[in-house]
């Protein structure tokens, strides 16, 4: 089963107590439209006194420039950050082997001793997903809300897959 589908799964199962922050839970939805549903395109962004469908809205719209393998790695990192707090170390672990198994995450190559060169490979493949998570948020005004609701959740799950790659290497 691809880690995104468990991801999926867990957030649907009621019977665990994952407690989301709103910019967790907007961060999951406009990851979980992006992928199911594609880019928000042709509708209309909800009026200013339907404040939740607007935010809704806008989370989703965040996701215009990600591609659906993007969205998907942004949903298990904060289905991660979830079971990280909850401490349900079980689901964590099956969670963290999936997404090792699927596709989902561009491994960088290991920096070997004597290779100078590649040695900040992950530190350079961090910098650029920081630099497009800020094209992505500041791309338009509207989005620029939005980056207090998905782009926390975003930044904290980068920095958790720098610093666990870096405790790999």
């Amino acid at each position: 089963m691809p880690a995104y589908d468990f991801a999926v799964e867990l957030i649907n199962n009621k019977d665990l107590n994952l407690v989301a922050s709103d910019e967790q839970q907007l961060a999951l939805y406009g990851a979980y439209k992006r992928v199911e549903s594609g880019r928000c395109e042709g509708e209309g962004r909800p009026s200013v006194f339907f404040m939740r469908e607007r935010a809704k809205w806008d989370a989703w719209n965040s996701m215009a420039n990600y591609e659906s393998d993007e969205a998907k790695l942004l949903y298990v990192e904060t289905v991660l950050d979830l079971l990280r707090e909850s401490g349900e170390g079980e689901l964590l672990m099956q969670l963290e082997e999936l997404l090792e198994k699927t596709n989902l995450v561009q491994s960088s190559p290991r920096p070997s001793a004597d290779d100078s060169s590649k040695e900040n490979s992950c530190a350079c493949n961090c910098k650029e997903w920081l630099k497009k998570l800020k094209k992505s948020f500041y791309s338009t005004p509207n989005q620029r809300t939005v980056a207090t609701f998905a782009g926390v959740a975003l930044l904290a799950s980068l920095v958790g897959t720098f610093l666990r790659r870096r405790k790999l290497q």
